[in-house]
């Protein structure tokens, strides 16, 4: 004998239970004889063969009822959710994996997809589950602030191609899309069948990224505040100190540099030029010494990048860089003490640094009136440090990495204080920088000194705007979705092909331009964490990473071969999984039945996986 039963509740005429994929609860929907008490509220819902139970749905709700009566007799109908509609409640804080405006993870927020997945599960009050087959190795960002916690792991476990099931067991798995047992083949199957369902397949998945971003080596030039509140070349600053030579008379101040006007010129005047006068080196779109057109030729070589979408590309005004970033792409390790006074290796990116040509008064015998060079030129070293070309990398990721500080070439480099102003691309210096050179207005015959404009370089990363839409451009890396046998994924040739777009904001691709000392960008020290060789920090390339994404999006795609679902004469209890999306059970006064559905779920009385989700996100919105 066939039973279901529920806590006060005397007689079942009826039930039935569909359990699915999702956070959605499921309805056991039972018919029973009007008694005299209304059922109690919450209780364990058994379904039973011969006194035995066959499956045990644990604390579910009773949710709504009708009452029928005809010359037959009175029905109540009930309905019972089962366990999951404690999940609309709990609710989580939480930010992981948290990037910075170089797309570096903030430290103290890495976490992996499982660890997280764990934190959701808890607050949602789980006990009973299984991680195993989440993806472990990317970092997704999460940022949820008093958000349903079942929400969102169900969004976590979508992005990486997994599916939140309460199986049969009462425990929770979170299963990969399309990958699971196959429906059961034993004696007591009434009937079988292939049921095809195609799916709305596109020809491929874009993965759009965050915004590139670039590591470029960009002239600087002087610039001053005028009294109008505009940024100004120090030769044509309306206070210059003389109109007619073509610096602006600014050699014709003392060395060291002092604002030196005379007397009775105005205290705002004054103010302006000590402030920001060789104190401020604005991004120069123009370039500056062996470089020209320094904006267009980065945007030149951006556009010969391999596997990019920007070859037709154009960078030719200084907005499409601003912002800029106050980091370079390059990474080097730190070391962390903790509480306990451990150590740990922190990995952090290099911050800006600015070098040229520019003059040190602690180097006056140095042949070159105290000018770090005697000719401007591009750095050629990384950073500045020597490097042993035996090491295959910047970052530490070889055992014994060999760094030493080579002060013949760090000499250029400005050890002075300074910040950023990102939004306008200006560096502000704490004391003034500048370059000795001798004065062209002196005329007593004697070859003098005075302070000339820096001729600086600024290495630092930045992301670029789209000419047309101003917005940030993003790194997108397209991936063919394989045709289903004897299937195409689009329509007639000539219809455009259809792709699907998901953003990652987690992935990001990033690129240093190593420049030879003329400025011109040597491709064979450029590096880019696309490349295959994965010589960039630990954790190899980013190719990995995007194989692993496009795995776990294709995955709903490639799980739609064979749909099938079977009935078995009984209840059987069989356990959903990635592939077994539904299993429904059915008693009434001819017996009962148990229907499972493998890599489908086209019930008549339940709504579509892709449905439901659709639902759950309207009301995460609507609140």
């Amino acid at each position: 004998m066939f039973l279901c039963s529920f806590p006060s509740i005397q007689q079942i005429f009826s039930a039935h239970y569909a359990l699915a994929h999702g956070i959605t609860p499921g309805v056991v929907s039972i018919e029973i004889a009007p008694q005299a008490t209304f059922p109690q509220d919450r209780g364990n819902v058994v379904f039973s063969e011969d006194g035995v139970p066959v499956l045990t749905l644990t604390d579910c709700k009773l949710d709504s009822g009708s009452f029928e009566a005809n010359d037959q007799g009175q029905i109540w109908r009930l309905n019972i959710l089962d366990r999951r509609w404690r999940w609309a409640f709990p609710i989580i804080s939480l930010r992981a994996n948290i990037r910075n405006d170089a797309f570096n993870i903030v430290e103290g927020t890495e976490l992996a997809p499982r660890e997280i997945a764990e934190v959701c599960l808890r607050v949602m009050g789980e006990t009973n589950y299984f991680l195993d087959e989440l993806p472990n190795d990317s970092r997704p960002t999460v940022d949820w602030d008093c958000v349903n916690a079942a929400q969102a792991l169900a969004q976590l476990c979508e992005d990486l191609g997994c599916r939140v099931v309460l199986s049969s067991d009462n425990a929770v798995h979170l299963s990969t899309t399309g990958v699971g047992a196959d429906l059961p083949q034993t004696p007591d199957v009434l009937s079988y069948s292939i049921m095809p369902d195609p799916l709305e397949r596109p020809d491929s998945i874009v993965i759009v990224g965050a915004p590139y971003r670039f590591q470029n080596d960009f002239p600087l030039q002087a610039v001053g505040k005028d009294v109008d509140g505009s940024i100004q070349p120090i030769e044509e600053l309306s206070y210059r100190p003389d109109p007619n030579a073509a610096d602006g008379g600014w050699s014709q101040q003392p060395m060291p540099f002092v604002v030196n006007f005379p007397p009775g010129i105005s205290p705002l005047v004054r103010q302006l030029a000590e402030e920001t006068v060789f104190k401020w080196y604005r991004i120069d779109p123009a370039g500056a010494g062996n470089s020209s057109a320094a904006i267009d030729a980065l945007g030149r070589t951006i556009a010969q990048l391999p596997a990019s979408d920007l070859q037709d590309f154009t960078l030719n005004e200084l907005w499409q860089i601003l912002p800029i970033h106050e980091t370079q792409v390059e990474r080097y390790f730190d070391v962390e003490t903790g509480a306990a006074g451990q150590s740990k290796p922190i990995l952090r990116d290099r911050p800006a640094i600015v070098y040229g040509l520019w003059y040190d008064e602690t180097r006056l015998d140095n042949g070159r009136c105290g000018n770090s060079q005697a000719d401007f030129a591009f750095m050629q070293d990384e950073n500045g440090i020597a490097i042993d070309e035996t090491q295959t990398s910047l970052d530490g990721q070889d055992s014994n990495p060999v760094y030493a500080l080579d002060p013949a070439k760090t000499a250029n480099i400005v050890r002075r204080s300074f910040s950023i102003d990102r939004e306008r691309g200006i560096v502000m210096f704490s004391e003034p920088i500048y370059r000795a050179i001798q004065d062209p207005n002196d005329s007593s015959g004697v070859a003098s000194l005075g302070p000339g404009a820096a001729q600086l370089v600024l290495r630092t990363s930045c992301g670029i705007k789209d000419p047309d839409t101003h917005q940030w451009l993003r790194f997108r890396s397209e991936f063919p979705l394989t045709p289903l046998a004897g299937q195409r994924n689009a329509g007639p040739t000539n219809s455009p092909p259809v792709k699907r777009y998901v953003v990652r904001d987690e992935i990001a691709r990033r690129v240093r331009f190593y420049r030879a000392s003329a400025g011109n960008v040597d491709d064979a020290k450029t590096l880019d964490n696309l490349a295959t060789n994965g010589a960039w920090g630990p954790g190899g390339a980013l190719i990995p990473e995007l194989e692993r994404q496009f795995t776990a999006l294709a995955a709903e795609y490639e799980c739609v071969v064979a749909p099938q679902s079977a009935s078995y004469i009984g209840l059987k209890q069989i356990a959903l999984d990635g592939a077994i999306g539904l299993v429904v059970w059915d008693i009434d006064a001819a017996g009962s039945t148990t229907t499972a559905f493998r890599n489908h779920d086209a019930h008549p009385l339940l709504v579509s996986y892709r449905e439901r989700r659709f639902i759950e996100k309207c009301k995460q919105v609507i609140g």
